[in-house]
């Protein structure tokens, strides 16, 4: 049934959004997915981008937004000082593409949130494309989950806070478990030793991300 919706949302595209450009997509974002920035700064941003310069402008919160990287099917846009905005155009079905895009704030400790949609920002189910991580992902596999000692301090965190990332070079997702920011330090210390010291990595693998 998913596959169905997924397909009948691609074919009711009109052809000139079938580019493989991702600017193609960000200059026609609706308003309401990134209101800091209006649409004549996302076009002027892709130009000085393309052009090798500078893309920053002021934007309506008051604060300076910038785009920091840009490709052909990927970019990022430092939106403030403590929070980031990536679109990567990821392909489906073979011919079609999809876009994912990545929301992520600071505060000091960074969460993220990644949504899906069209190209015609038509809002998919994120459930489709990928199955976010939990804390559980996150710890080594030789821990011991039942230990009274080990579930007493993960029963500390009161929030799990994830930052995901794109990637500019690939269509990998990494997901990274925000806690050095967030815990107090001792109580870091000592869940430091049950957390996988690298990034989870994601593929993107026959239209969804999985966990590898």
């Amino acid at each position: 049934m998913k596959k169905l919706r997924l397909l009948a949302a691609l074919i009711a595209m009109p052809l000139w959004v079938c580019a493989q450009d991702i600017a193609v997509y960000f200059e026609i974002i609706p308003e309401e997915q990134l209101m800091q920035i209006d649409a004549n700064r996302r076009k002027d941003m892709i130009d000085l981008k393309k052009a090798g310069q500078p893309a920053s402008f002021p934007n309506r919160l008051g604060g300076v937004s910038e785009m920091t990287e840009l490709t052909n099917d990927y970019l990022r846009i430092r939106v403030s000082d403590n929070s980031t905005f990536e679109m990567k155009l990821l392909p489906i079905n073979g011919q079609d593409n999809i876009l994912a895009v990545v929301r992520t704030t600071c505060a000091p400790a960074c969460d993220s949130e990644i949504l899906f949609y069209t190209p015609t920002w038509q809002r998919l189910p994120q459930s489709d494309f990928i199955d976010l991580p939990s804390r559980m992902d996150f710890l080594l596999a030789d821990t011991d989950t039942s230990d009274a000692g080990f579930q007493e301090k993960l029963g500390l965190i009161d929030m799990d806070l994830i930052s995901l990332n794109l990637s500019a070079d690939t269509n990998d997702l990494t997901a990274t478990y925000s806690l050095e920011s967030y815990l107090p330090e001792d109580l870091y210390k000592e869940l430091k030793r049950y957390i996988k010291p690298e990034a989870l990595i994601y593929r993107w693998e026959n239209g969804r991300f999985v966990l590898k």
